[in-house]
């Protein structure tokens, strides 16, 4: 490795992915970069993805060099591949990436450079949709004040996704910030505004260095509630609860940023999911209805059955599952 430079540690969780993980380390091992470390972690995957990465690795034999692969004994889902990943993690800074998306040949380089030049904890830059037939650039207008971030990550109107953010590994290891096994949907969430939070320095590249498929039949963004989901919602709310409480934080605004996301989740939960299940909860009580009604995103239906449903009555079931067949229509 070059030693004149940061080492990027890149960490790709694989699993089902066997028609998207070619694209995805050929770029990888194509960037402009030198001075990497790649890990990818191997969540059991059942298809053939693996041997797809080894025949490509095999390809590239400087790269091959800095590459680490981690064959974990079980499947235990995205949260817990990602900690395993940076567990295993030396480089000044870590990149995650998604094994069915792809970066940019100069990401690593330029946003390297970026976070160097701003000595920034986090260096965040746009990204496209990708679909089969077309790019969308999405422009993410991220803040460079930690606290304006944390906030916007918190009540939506900034993005919490990992995989356009350079972060310096030591905000993770020195604040004992690690994705959750279980949590295996909004896990970048719940890492994100923690980071957000022990950040001194935020640095933006309004330039999309990332593509971000969109055309993945069964991915995690195009599923409804399953169960994994919903606990996965579940856990976020009492992690959150827990990190406020140890944190002591009491700034007026991030509260409300907090919650109105709780809000939204819960709402998200009592429309999508398994209402029987949330009767038995007390996450459910006690969430004021401005909170519900003032959160930038979700839909009128979702925040009408939320109001409906803190008005405490229960009996709207029925309605509740008739509103479910007309946003499927």
């Amino acid at each position: 490795m070059n030693n004149s430079s940061p080492c990027v540690s890149i960490i790709v969780p694989v699993y089902g992915v066997e028609k998207y993980i070619g694209q995805c380390a050929r770029n990888i091992f194509g960037q402009t970069y030198k001075n990497l470390e790649i890990i990818f972690v191997n969540d059991c995957t059942p298809d053939h993805s693996m041997d797809i990465l080894r025949d490509i690795m095999g390809k590239y034999p400087d790269r091959k060099k800095q590459c680490k692969i981690i064959d974990l004994p079980q499947n235990k889902g995205l949260g817990n591949a990602r900690a395993v990943g940076l567990q295993n993690a030396s480089g000044k800074y870590v990149l995650q990436i998604d094994s069915d998306d792809y970066p940019d040949i100069c990401m690593i380089e330029k946003m390297t450079n970026l976070a160097e030049q701003e000595n920034a904890d986090i260096a965040v830059c746009d990204y496209y949709e990708a679909y089969p037939n077309t790019l969308i650039k999405k422009t993410v207008n991220y803040k460079t004040n930690p606290d304006d971030c944390m906030i916007g990550v918190l009540n939506g109107t900034l993005l919490s996704y990992v995989w356009n953010k350079l972060i310096r590994r030591d905000l993770y290891t020195e604040n004992s910030i690690y994705p959750e096994a279980g949590l295996d949907m909004r896990e970048d969430m719940h890492v994100m505004y923690r980071l957000m939070y022990f950040a001194k320095k935020i640095a933006y590249l309004p330039e999309p260095l990332y593509y971000y498929r969109r055309d993945i039949p069964g991915s995690y963004t195009h599923k409804r509630m399953s169960p994994t989901a919903q606990h996965s919602a579940e856990m976020l709310l009492q992690y959150m609860d827990y990190f406020f409480k140890e944190q002591n934080i009491t700034k007026t605004s991030t509260l409300q940023a907090a919650a109105h996301l709780k809000a939204y989740l819960k709402a998200e939960i009592i429309l999508c999911g398994d209402i029987s299940r949330m009767n038995k909860c007390g996450l459910y009580d006690n969430v004021p209805l401005p909170d519900i009604m003032s959160h930038p995103t979700g839909s009128r239906i979702l925040k009408a059955a939320s109001w409906c449903y803190y008005r405490h009555l229960r009996p709207l079931t029925s309605m509740i599952r008739s509103l479910r067949k007309i946003i499927k229509e």
